[in-house]
């Protein structure tokens, strides 16, 4: 989702945070959600799931 109050917000700090949250879920369904993440088109979202994907080793 996209918020226009967050507009101003280059880093996507919520994602970031919500990606890191999920990583520290640890669930299967978190993990396909980080997989889902992983392949998107934003950079700092892509790269923040995969981190957090190889933080876990799930490929």
């Amino acid at each position: 989702m996209k918020f226009d109050y967050l507009d101003f917000d280059d880093s996507y700090a919520l994602a970031v945070k919500c990606i890191w949250a999920l990583g520290d879920i640890a669930t299967k369904e978190s993990f396909e959600k980080l997989k889902l993440l992983s392949k998107s088109n934003n950079t700092v979202i892509k790269e923040n799931a995969c981190h957090q994907l190889k933080k876990h080793s799930i490929t």
